[in-house]
Order: structure tokens, then sequence, then C-alpha cells
């Protein structure tokens, strides 16, 4: 898993660089980082159901090795229209892997071992998001952005080895008609219990809505900070992997002290993190040395894991476990639609208003729906009605 996300966590860095370094901004640069996004939004539910029909291991560790090849090949794309195909390819062999990877998880985490086995696969995934921006940063500053591409083919052959040494999962029965099941939870099932659930809880409804328009931020963060490396700190090569990477940082530094503010207002603290989280994208393009905005990105990705870690809370807290699943369908294909939006407006947007217009439409998209639910965010007692239910 840590290999895995560590090559996730890179191409998330490269490849915003190399669409800007070699053709700018603009619409149809965008679309090249949106286009990763596409398959996963339109045939996620679909492909999860069909998946788990067949043997994750073999899933997970051929879809490694297409992985590479795509990846390794972004170098070799002489138009913007054959990275966009590439791209897309990406998020096809993507929508394929992830619930695969995600079945293996019984395979190696013993039963009774699960919160211990969970645990150390989120940290695989927090140490991630620090060493994979910081190896792209470097090969950038040393090789250039095009050698970070097969280096990322390379650590994700290697994720596929391991996996190949796994025990096989034997592949499930389903019933017939699955897939028609699937379109009928991810158009009718999972959207009516997504309503349902969202006009019954108001603190739920308020967690999940900003959550969508967060969802965009992040896409065009992404964006930003590589457009903020080349405008404010060109002559600090491989910038924009040591400012992922300081988000990173901070968010196992949220995720570490989030049980310590358990004691405090889980809305409360969930408004508080937003809005300041937006005050320090805010900051960024007015910081004009390196350590500085470092500390900023250290202070986001501290306060987005604590957001993050009270968001998923309430969540399990207030839906039945019945409904989890179901919820989740819609909701994932939901957020990825929203970060997909993003990823297109967001070369137009650092084209046209500049990395200072970006932040404070960065800041606006995480602050302003947080600062419109503060009625129910911040009111003492925030009613459960899966509590009320059993009383």
């Amino acid at each position: 898993m840590l290999l895995h996300r560590l090559a996730g966590s890179m191409l998330v860095v490269a490849v915003p660089f190399f669409v800007i370094d070699r053709y700018g901004l603009g619409w149809e640069s965008g679309l090249a980082l949106a286009a990763r996004l596409v398959p996963n939004v339109v045939f996620g539910i679909v492909v999860g159901h069909v998946v788990d029909r067949w043997e994750p291991r073999v899933v997970a560790w051929s879809t490694a090795l297409v992985n590479a090849v795509v990846v390794a090949s972004v170098p070799l794309t002489q138009s913007l229209a054959q990275l966009q195909l590439l791209m897309f390819a990406a998020g096809v062999v993507y929508t394929f892997g992830l619930p695969a990877r995600m079945a293996l998880r019984p395979v190696v985490i013993e039963e009774g071992e699960e919160t211990r086995g969970n645990a150390v696969i989120v940290t695989a995934e927090r140490l991630s998001s620090i060493v994979g921006p910081l190896l792209v940063g470097l090969l950038i500053a040393t090789v250039g952005v095009e050698a970070s591409f097969p280096a990322q083919g390379g650590i994700t052959v290697l994720s596929g080895l391991l996996v190949w040494g796994l025990p096989n999962r034997p592949a499930r029965e389903g019933a017939s008609g699955g897939v028609r099941d699937e379109l009928r939870q991810m158009f009718v099932t999972g959207p009516v219990v997504l309503v349902r659930a969202l006009a019954g809880d108001r603190m739920l409804c308020a967690v999940v809505l900003t959550a969508f328009t967060y969802g965009a931020a992040v896409a065009v963060g992404e964006v930003f900070t590589a457009g903020l490396a080349k405008d404010h700190f060109a002559d600090h090569p491989g910038s924009n992997g040591w400012l992922v990477a300081a988000m990173g940082t901070g968010g196992v530094l949220g995720a570490l002290l989030s049980t310590a503010l358990g004691r405090f207002h889980p809305g409360r603290l969930y408004f508080v993190g937003n809005v300041l989280e937006g005050l320090a994208w805010l900051a960024l393009p007015w910081v004009d040395r390196l350590p500085l905005a470092l500390l900023c990105m250290v202070a986001a990705g501290f306060l987005e894991s604590v957001a993050t870690v009270v968001y998923f809370a309430e969540v399990q807290k207030r839906l039945p476990p019945e409904m989890t699943g179901r919820f989740y369908a819609t909701f994932i294909p939901l957020m990825d639609a929203f970060e997909m939006v993003g990823a297109l407006t967001a070369p137009v947007l650092l084209a046209s208003t500049g990395v200072g217009g970006t932040a404070t439409v960065i800041c606006l998209l995480i602050a302003v729906p947080v600062l419109l639910g503060a009625p129910v965010l911040l009111r003492r007692s925030a009613a459960n009605p899966r509590t009320e239910a059993r009383t």
C-alpha cells in the first residue's frame, strides 16, 4: 500500500507541473488534469461491483503493471490530446485497481486485528503524501519533471510484485443482473438514501454539503501549488513537491492530534478548522519566502486533517451501519465530480487571475459554505436522529 500510494502522490504533483510547463494554462490543460477522474465518476460503482466477483489479487497486480506503462509514457506525449487520452486511460486503470486493493484488506489483516491493521495502512497513506512530493521535487530539481514519470512507473511495478505474493481470495459468486442492481443503487437507491439522510439531520447535511465544495478546492489547490512554485519560488527547483509534502506533514500531525481534540464540540472544531485553512491558502500568494510558505502549507494540512476526522466521525455516528455503503456509493462519485470541475477550471482560473485570485477562490470554496452553515455547526448541541431513535 505504501508503494502504491507513493506512486499516486508523486503523480498528483508531477502531472500539473508537467502540463503547465509544457502546454501552459487553458481549458485544454484543465481537461488533461480532469480526464483521470472521469472514469471513476461515471463507472466507479458498476466497476466496483464487477471487480468484487473476480480474484482481487490478480486484478490488483495486473492493473499495477498496466498503470506503470501508462504513467511512464507521459513524457512521450506530443500533444495535449495525447496526454488527455493517457490520463483517461490512467483513470480507467485506477477505477479497476482501487476496489481490488480494498478487497485485499481482509486477506492481509487477521480477524480481531482490524483496528491496528487499518491504522498501519492509514499511516502508510499519510507517509506517502510526504515522501512522494519530496521525491518528485528532488527529481524535478536534479533531472527534470519528465524523469519522474518512469520513476513512478518503477515504483508501481514494485507494488504490483508485492501484491503478487499475497494469497488468493476465491472469487465471489454474484447474482444475475448484478450490473442492473448496481445501476439502480447508483442512480435511484443511493441518491434517495443521501437525500433522506441529509433532510433528517442538519448537522450531517452541513458537513456533507461543505465537503463537496472542499473537493473542488482541493483540485484547484493542486494546480495552484504548481503555479505558486513557478511564479514565486522559481529559484527553488522542486519547490512544488516541497509545498505538497509540507501539507502532508501537517496532515499527519493533525491526524495524530485529532484524538486529543475529541473533547471539543465537533461542529465548532469543523467550523474553525475549515475557516482557518481557507485563510492559510489565502495568505500563500503574499508570502515571498519559501520557509514561510511551507509553514502555511503545514498549517493548512493540519487543519484539513482535523476537519476530515470530524467529518468521518459525524457520518459514522449519524448514519445507521446498513445505510453507510449506499451513502458512500453516491457520495464518492459526486465528490469526484466536484473535483473534476475544480481540475477543469483551475488552469483557466490561474491564467486569468494569477495566484492571488486563485488563492481567493480556494479560500471562498472552503470557508464560505462553512460560514453559511455556522448556525448549525456552532450551536451548542447537534441532535443525532440515530441516537434519538434508540432512546
